[in-house]
């Protein structure tokens, strides 16, 4: 099985280092086939932190429901409310300013609010993914639910902690920062739009949570890609953190990843696949425009593309 990495335009005649920064990192689960279940069944846990669902809008658009996330959709003020991943209630509400809902909608495992200026996004995946679009000169707060609390973070993130919950709130956004102010996350955006997301640490996840952390806190976890173990056609969930763009093919032999980005620094891309798509004898080669990629010496360094010349 070969691995490649290449830019929908690579430069000609730069180096990788000079093609955006960006460094590939591959995590091969070892799970062969799905785990024994206490009942003597299959267990029915993803393979993958973002393999997908199928939510389904619910109270005429007002609500969804999916097979990881759940969650309302108010006509204003908040943007969402009682958000809940796998049973557990995360966040009360998340409140933008000047926020009316004009559409929800789903697209594939995806569920979608939106309103003049403000976007939501949610993947009905084990992490729960979420990221919120807002415009300049709006204020958004993220009410935890009862028995989460939020506590400031490195780098401007806010770590999530609740009984068998661990996440992480980030914001992209130019002049100004998530701070903790009552228990709540709390952003005001100046002159520019930000973005803010919230990944869960999963038991899908095969790389130590702390290493994901610190890179988000760093800034250089550009984007984590998920491919389910069915073959060509095998679902994909791509979840970008910032301005990059990643396309993924997947044949027979060959998964490759097309990274485009105008990040000035180095940035890394988790590509994440079920250990059950890959044959044991089967070779994985890693390359980046042709050119194989060196192991990185450990899970954290692999996520810290800043490094690497």
């Amino acid at each position: 099985m070969s691995l490649s990495q290449t830019p929908p335009q690579p430069p000609t005649g730069k180096t990788a280092k000079a093609a955006g920064a960006l460094l590939l990192l591959v995590a091969l689960f070892s799970t062969a086939q799905p785990l024994a279940a206490a009942d003597g069944g299959l267990d029915d846990t993803p393979q993958t932190p973002g393999e997908v669902g199928r939510p389904v809008l619910t109270q005429g658009g007002a609500a969804f429901d999916g097979t990881y996330v759940d969650g309302e959709l108010p006509a204003e003020d908040a943007i969402l409310a009682n958000f809940t991943r796998q049973g557990v209630r995360l966040f009360a509400e998340v409140r933008v300013s000047e926020y009316a809902r004009a559409e929800s909608r789903v697209q594939g495992g995806r569920i979608e609010a939106e309103g003049e200026g403000v976007k939501l996004e949610v993947v009905d995946a084990l992490a729960g993914y979420l990221e919120v679009e807002v415009a300049p000169a709006r204020g958004l707060s993220i009410v935890p639910a009862a028995g989460v609390t939020l506590e400031a973070g490195d780098g401007g993130t806010v770590e999530v902690r609740g009984v068998g919950l661990e996440g992480v709130i980030f914001a992209i956004c130019e002049g100004a920062a998530l701070r903790v102010e009552g228990g709540r996350a709390v952003l005001t955006t100046t002159t520019q739009a930000c973005e803010v997301f919230f990944r869960a640490a999963t038991e899908a996840d095969v790389l130590p949570f702390a290493d994901l952390d610190d890179a988000i806190e760093g800034g250089n976890l550009g984007a984590e890609v998920s491919v389910g173990a069915e073959g060509p056609g095998a679902p994909q969930t791509r979840v970008t953190y910032g301005a990059i763009e990643v396309n993924v093919t997947l044949d027979d032999s060959r998964l490759s990843v097309a990274v485009a980005g105008t990040e000035p620094q180095g940035k890394s891309v988790l590509i994440l696949f079920p250990r059950s798509s890959v044959d044991a004898a089967d070779r994985v080669n890693a390359t980046f425009d042709g050119q194989s990629l060196g192991r990185a010496s450990s899970s954290a360094d692999a996520l810290n593309a800043t490094d690497d010349e």
